[in-house]
């Protein structure tokens, strides 16, 4: 007789344990009834622009690098990033490993874009804000 409630809370507990790790979904949110937003995985992206230079690099494990543009030499601050689609855009919120860097927003846009400087045509049309610094540039 003791065993039956035992058994039975074993069985309750072993059964929101399993929906406790079951794995989670992209959703997908509205925003307005033009622009649906998903939340997705990370996009490899390698991003760049010119005068200055600059460029951020997105792996699809979800982390970025940085060069800053203007200094003598390059120097890369790391990122950790969320991304999402709003529409047809993809919008990166990178936030900084080292607290005193500058926090990064990219909106990276479906068009076809010339970095002004070679002859490459690349996929995307960049505007990236460092900061309240904006910049725009050219994507792949």
């Amino acid at each position: 007789m003791i065993r039956t409630p035992i058994i039975l809370f074993m069985c309750i507990f072993m059964l929101s344990a399993c929906s406790w790790w079951a794995p989670t979904t992209p959703t997908t949110q509205t925003i307005s009834a033009e622009q649906p937003v998903s939340i997705v995985a990370t996009t490899p992206l390698l991003l760049r622009g010119t005068e200055p230079f600059w460029s951020f690099s997105q792996s699809a494990t979800g982390t970025a690098t940085y060069s800053i543009p203007g200094l003598s030499s390059v120097e890369e601050r790391y990122y950790t990033t969320t991304e999402m689609i709003v529409g047809s855009d993809i919008i990166i919120t990178a936030t900084p490993v080292n607290p005193a860097d500058a926090p990064i927003s990219v909106q990276v846009s479906s068009g076809t874009c010339s970095d002004g400087m070679s002859d490459i045509v690349y996929p995307y049309t960049v505007n990236l804000s460092y900061g309240l610094t904006p910049y725009s540039g050219c994507g792949q």
